[in-house]
């Protein structure tokens, strides 16, 4: 009777759970909004206004568009003025609440402690790469909520008294190949996550193992693969295996993402992984937000400290003290009891689980570290394993109440100091639209030029978000210098594709305008002229020889304390000269 009474309080102590996280990720909503998450919502929006499926299907992110199309459609219900964007911020702030929920029940379980899987599952929505996340419309946390379900799966799998039968083995090894395509096919990088989860199948004491893992492959490959054959051909709309190369490598012709100088990147991986876990104090000019960091740090270090320390006491368990006695040695009754039956099949499910966390966290943090590295985004997943961790250490069978206690109210002390931290650094600075840039310069353009007006931009350096930003807050069309170059042969094939873009344009009447960092500043440049090999001087001179280059004007957004400006050059036909 009171496991009954036990299972509706959970269940309400995990509605209010979700309640609360995902209140806090609606009301701490972003406006300091990525390059990404723009960029999805002006694709969805592209295709509601064509129909063209590649602008729904992401060549890195299949499902990702999708589901915010979904997710548009169904806000669109409730509030018809909702745009892509917004929608896409919801999804996530309700998909974060999710996972944290489903975190919780997960880590629990792997711990048979569900006061330690509620705390550690506050830790993984309080950490700042997962509540950023949630509050913008980045493809990130779909997959990762994915991943979280796949752990659970993984728990089962190691656990012994789940798998005696081989029909559940198979069932759970399928679920895990399922929930694994589905993580795939939502951020294309979770391809990493392979070798824990085949390394999950291979160390469960379910049998028949060969077949476990040709389950776990054949699903997650064969899904995925199938996925991705499709959206490749609906993407390419007819076009021929050409536009799926193209629809494939769209955004790989785009960038430089390797980076193999490993030594200088070591340290780039240390700061992205604590930055994903602690907002860095550059973020905000609050005044003592360094001290709230240094705070939560130390809170940090010293609960991977209890982890460790609670991981080796796992794997080194106290032997057995003997005591003499009048009839020999005999066991002291001072010393710890021996584990229950029911604790030891615990510990030996954990113990099986550390190699598989360890291969998690290693494939991703070797991969990011010659992948763009540095960025704190791509170590968002590396916190499912830690927060795993942290709950074996929040754990406390057989503890006395008192030491239990502590335990709780330490732990609930360092989660404030870091939802403090991260609020005043990070995410409370970046819900203020008036401290976004990039917006207030696109919100300018909108005041001053006329819908679909175009404005060549450089696409790299500080501005490099114009690309986006423009055509999605001030409806304007952009031609980007650096996608015209990496779609192209090379400098003299890019500006005869420039030329014929802007005269298209400025045929029917339209205005081209030139952003004014391609005339006279050289920020942009110092990325396209490494990689692209073109200079200030040569775009100068094209424009002068083929078009009449008005002189710079400012555009501002009007009200007060308006500070960001954009200044633009108007272009007109003016013939070869």
């Amino acid at each position: 009777m009171a496991v009954e009474r036990e299972r509706p309080a959970a269940a309400w102590g995990y509605a209010a759970l979700f309640a609360l996280f995902s209140a806090l990720y609606l009301l701490t909503a972003t406006r300091d909004y990525a390059f990404d998450s723009v960029s999805y919502a002006l694709q969805i929006r592209r295709f509601e206004e064509s129909g063209g499926a590649r602008w729904l299907l992401h060549p890195h992110h299949l499902l990702f568009n999708v589901l915010g199309l979904a997710a548009h459609r169904l806000l669109g219900l409730l509030w018809p003025a909702a745009d892509p964007l917004a929608a896409l911020q919801v999804l996530n702030a309700l998909l974060g609440a999710a996972g944290v929920v489903l975190f919780a029940l997960v880590a629990g379980l792997i711990v048979a402690d569900r006061g330690a899987g509620v705390l550690a599952a506050g830790g993984l929505g309080l950490s700042y790469g997962y509540w950023t996340c949630a509050t913008d419309g980045r493809a990130n946390l779909p997959g990762l909520v994915a991943l979280v379900g796949a752990l659970g799966v993984i728990a089962a799998l190691l656990d012994a008294r789940r798998v005696r039968r081989a029909r559940a083995f198979a069932r759970l090894a399928a679920a895990l190949g399922g929930l694994h395509a589905l993580a795939l096919l939502l951020h294309q990088s979770h391809v990493l996550f392979l070798p824990a989860a085949a390394a999950a199948v291979a160390l469960s004491p379910g049998r028949p193992r060969r077949r476990g893992v040709r389950l776990y492959l054949g699903i997650s490959i064969g899904l995925g693969g199938l996925a991705y054959a499709v959206g490749a051909l609906l993407a390419a709309e007819g076009r021929g295996l050409g536009a799926v190369s193209g629809w494939a490598l769209t955004y790989a012709r785009q960038g430089r993402w390797w980076d193999f100088h490993v030594a200088t990147n070591l340290v780039r991986d240390a700061q992205a992984f604590s930055h994903a876990l602690i907002a860095d104090p550059a973020l905000s000019r609050t005044p003592g937000v360094g001290i709230l960091r240094l705070l939560a740090g130390c809170a940090a270090m010293a609960g991977a400290a209890a982890a460790g320390a609670r991981l080796w006491r796992l794997f080194h368990p106290p032997r057995p003290v003997f005591v003499p006695s009048l009839w020999g040695f005999e066991p002291d009754p001072h010393a710890s009891p021996e584990p229950s039956l029911r604790v030891r099949a615990l510990q030996g499910a954990q113990r099986r689980l550390l190699p598989v966390l360890a291969l998690w966290a290693g494939a991703y943090a070797l991969f990011f570290t010659v992948w763009n590295p540095g960025y704190f985004v791509f170590w968002v997943p590396l916190l499912v394993p830690f927060w795993t961790l942290m709950a074996v250490a929040f754990a406390s069978p057989g503890v006395p109440v008192a030491r239990r206690r502590a335990t709780v109210l330490a732990t609930a002390v360092g989660l404030a100091l870091l939802a403090a931290n991260n609020a005043a650094t990070g995410i409370g600075p970046h819900a203020r639209a008036a401290g976004n840039g990039r917006l207030q310069k696109a919100l300018a353009v909108r005041a001053h030029a006329r819908p679909g007006d175009c404005i060549v931009i450089a696409g790299a350096g500080d501005d490099a978000d114009a690309e986006v930003y423009l055509p999605y807050f001030a409806g304007c069309e952009v031609l980007s210098l650096n996608a015209l170059l990496a779609g192209s042969g090379g400098k003299p094939e890019t500006l005869a594709a420039l030329r014929a873009a802007i005269n298209e344009r400025l045929a029917p009447g339209r205005k081209v305008y030139v952003h004014e960092e391609l005339y006279t500043s050289e920020g942009p440049y110092a990325t396209l002229t490494p990689r692209h090999g073109i200079t200030r001087a040569e775009v100068v001179r094209f424009l002068k020889r083929h078009y009449r280059v008005g002189p710079p004007s400012r555009w501002r957004v009007s009200g007060p304390g308006a500070a960001e400006s954009v200044v633009v050059r108007t272009t007109a036909g003016g013939g070869d000269r």
